[in-house]
This record gives structure tokens, C-alpha cells and sequence, in this order.
């Protein structure tokens, strides 16, 4: 399978998560006063109400998985974003005379590569 360009995965990240529930999300496991047979996630605002079943107490990797994800990822993005702009800063402020500046550039091609799913050298 090959790689799509990180800036549309970014993008399609944000728009999502723009439609979706915000905040810090958990992972709940069966049982409590009310035994269940299903993992629990969401936002205690949301009043967790995503349903995994599962067959026991270490069966909720999906769920820890989404509420990880929905926790972290506008992290990730931001953080994307500002590494993106960075580099983009770098290759235009490219007016580098000397051997240093060429090096920076370069390096900083091979990580907007790196970023982009691109093999690097």
C-alpha cells in the first residue's frame, strides 16, 4: 500500500476531528456496580458512550486505542503544523551563502521528505 501525502492526511485528520467530540478522552473496562461485557469510551462529557464488547478486561485495545487517539492527535497535528512551517520558513529564508546554509537546506528537504512519506537518502 502506498503512503498518501502527509498533508492530506493532516487534513483529512482536522477535518474530522473538527466534527467530532473534543476533550480528554477515556477508556473504560467491563465491570463496576453493573457488570457489563463491553468496554466503555468517550469524554465524561459525552457521558462515554462508545461501546466495544469484549470478552474480558484486557480485550479493550480499541478502545484505549481511540481514546488515545482522540486525546492526542490534535496534539500531533499542531505539532506537524509547526514543524511544517518551519521548514518552509528555512526554504525560503534559502538566501544561505555559505557550505552550513546548503547543509540546512538539505536537511531540511530530507525531513520535509521524511514528512511526506518520501524515501530519504
Amino acid at each position: 500500500m502506498t503512503a498518501r501525502p502527509l498533508s492530506h492526511l493532516v487534513a483529512e485528520g482536522r477535518s474530522l476531528l473538527a466534527e467530532a467530540t473534543l476533550g480528554e478522552w477515556a477508556a473504560v473496562p467491563p465491570g463496576g456496580i453493573v457488570p457489563t461485557d463491553y468496554w466503555v469510551v468517550g469524554t465524561v462529557e459525552d457521558g462515554l458512550l462508545e461501546r466495544f464488547a469484549s470478552a474480558g478486561p484486557h480485550d479493550g485495545f480499541d478502545a484505549m486505542a481511540i481514546a488515545w487517539a482522540m486525546t492526542n492527535l490534535p496534539h500531533l497535528l499542531d505539532a506537524f503544523d509547526r514543524v511544517n512551517a518551519l521548514l518552509r520558513r528555512w526554504a525560503v529564508e534559502g538566501a544561505y551563502q555559505d557550505l552550513s546554509g546548503e547543509l540546512a537546506r538539505g536537511y531540511a528537504a530530507e525531513v520535509r521528505k521524511a514528512l511526506e512519506g518520501e524515501p530519504t537518502s
